[in-house]
């Protein structure tokens, strides 16, 4: 819990002092993952409702959709 959920230094520099390896470390902070993910998806989603086409029509009319799915 505390490689996912603690602030990058401090925890990088206890897990230095303590001496643990390197590949336990990187795998016990890959749940994070779950959290960038829809994150990137929903800002992907915000950002291509804004596009129009020159008729001032949506070109991407499902972008907001998705970014409500993603975001749930």
């Amino acid at each position: 819990a505390v490689l996912v959920g603690g602030p990058d230094w401090p925890v990088s520099v206890l897990c230095g002092i303590l001496g643990l390896d390197l590949f336990s470390i990187l795998i016990g902070t890959l749940p994070v993952v779950a959290v960038i993910i829809p994150s990137v998806f929903v800002g992907s989603f915000a950002v291509l409702s804004t596009f129009d086409n020159d008729d001032g029509m949506d070109l991407y009319p499902w972008a907001n959709t998705m970014g409500a799915i993603a975001s749930a």
